[in-house]
């Protein structure tokens, strides 16, 4: 397999929870000789239930999709009410070590479907692709591979020529009829899904091959999604869901490490080694961000676990002076820092990683937070997406790093427009959001005469 780096360019999304119709992009600079020199940071401003976790979710479905995994349980219950379909597209930049360079779009289409028993499965997906030439941004795409189920959920696949060239033979025609029929029913991808993989690979399309794989390996290691689950899970001081990417004694650790806030804990050997190796690798960070503060475990002991190996009693416990307190006790936006922090230290180092936070700002001194983009922009390598209520980051990000969403649920996501490089931002939001002068309202109209009613009505009722 190649070497490849990725970077979003854009994402689409049509009838997914309250978004009709969104579509933005991540950044501007798309030509591959510059697009990986510098970090892409884009935040998402609005009003709740206007489209922002929305976003982090998309991509999150996109990973799941790309892995080849199912759809989400609750599938049907995400397409919009208006429609019985919805799609996500998202448009890469893959850089080969070779040299050669694509401007590569992927569209999912996901349908409510009654002759399934969950639901949903895929109606069509679509790849298309256009090649770097000389260093000058692609013009038109061209379809690499697509299909799409029509009435009687038969599959028409195009073009034509790649299909055939890819399921020569009799034997293949059926191996590709079950890989249909199983994604269906596991409700998956066709196009990243194992059985469709191995047929492409046992193919001559060299370049589907490398694309598709690329496309894959990006969503299994480099892209990783923080939705607000994790911060409730911090806020209900039931877990810190500590998320990593982190080299191990020759292995790549992905995932989350549950990490008990209620008291000691008992894990085995491994998991401990783990956990104690990641905070290590974190602790110059985190002391840079918050001045006198380290995190540490706490030992009571070893013990020998139900399956027979051997376990670890410990607590985390924030160290400020030499006084220790379990973390339970710390502040919650040290705590949600200590969550993401090494997906921050990947995406700071890796020009082909990004992380999609929900709710950046939950619990976190707007100082700092402005403090950390800042140098991120300043210096950092990898793509960050994040949705804020804080308002500090639009006074340190320029304009095209923000993204607000909007009331019109078939135009969700804007820039401001008429904005001037000596204006600050923050102040250009605020004042869109009270007299408009827009494309679109950003907010709902506060009628303060009616929470006043409201207020008084609830109070006599009370009494």
């Amino acid at each position: 397999m190649k070497n490849s780096k990725i970077r979003i360019l854009s994402l689409s999304i049509e009838h997914l929870k309250n978004v009709q119709y969104g579509s933005f992009d991540f950044q501007q600079e798309a030509l591959p000789a510059k697009a990986f020199d510098q970090s892409s940071v884009i935040g998402f401003y609005g009003q709740n239930g206007s489209g922002k976790t929305t976003v982090i979710q998309a991509l999150g479905l996109f990973k799941q999709i790309a892995m080849g995994q199912p759809l989400w349980t609750d599938m049907e219950k995400c397409i919009n009410l208006d429609s019985n379909k919805a799609t996500i597209s998202i448009k890469f930049l893959i850089k080969f070590d070779d040299g050669k360079s694509y401007h590569v779009l992927y569209s999912g289409t996901i349908a409510k479907r009654a002759t399934y028993k969950v639901g949903c499965a895929f109606a069509a997906e679509k790849l298309s692709v256009a090649s770097e030439v000389a260093g000058k941004i692609p013009g038109r795409m061209t379809n690499l591979f697509s299909y799409e189920l029509n009435f009687d959920d038969k599959p028409n696949f195009t073009p034509k020529a790649r299909y055939d060239s890819i399921v020569k033979g009799q034997e293949k025609k059926i191996q590709a009829s079950v890989a249909m029929r199983i994604s269906q029913e596991k409700k998956t991808s066709l196009l990243f899904s194992p059985d469709f993989f191995a047929l492409l690979k046992d193919s001559e399309e060299t370049e589907m091959i490398e694309i598709v794989q690329a496309i894959n390996s990006y969503a299994n290691f480099n892209l990783f999604t923080i939705t607000g689950v994790h911060s409730g899970l911090i806020s209900m001081d039931a877990v810190i869901p500590l998320s990593v990417k982190y080299r191990h004694k020759d292995a790549t650790a992905i995932g989350d490490i549950p990490i008990g806030q209620q008291g000691p804990i008992t894990v085995n050997e491994q998991i401990f080694d783990l956990t104690e190796s990641v905070l290590a690798s974190m602790a110059d960070v985190l002391g840079a961000l918050v001045p006198g503060l380290s995190i540490e475990p706490m030992i009571y002991g070893r013990e020998l676990m139900n399956d027979g190996s051997m376990g670890v009693r410990y607590e985390l416990v924030s160290v400020r002076q030499d006084k220790r307190l379990p973390i339970r006790y710390e502040s919650e936006g040290v705590r949600k820092i200590l969550s993401v922090l090494n997906l921050i230290i990947a995406m700071y180092n890796n020009d082909s990683f990004c992380v999609a936070i929900d709710e950046l700002d939950a619990g976190v001194f707007e100082v700092l937070l402005g403090d950390l983009l800042k140098v991120i922009m300043e210096s950092g390598k990898g793509q960050l997406v994040f949705t804020s209520h804080n308002l500090r980051p639009l006074e340190i990000l320029d304009k095209q790093n923000i993204v607000f969403t909007t009331t019109n649920p078939e135009n969700r996501y804007i820039h401001l427009k008429n904005i001037r490089p000596t204006n600050n931002l923050r102040d250009c939001y605020i004042r869109a959001l009270n007299i408009g002068g827009q494309d679109e309202p950003l907010a709902t109209e506060t009628k303060f005469h009616l929470i006043r009613r409201a207020l008084r009505n609830s109070g006599v009722k009370d009494g």
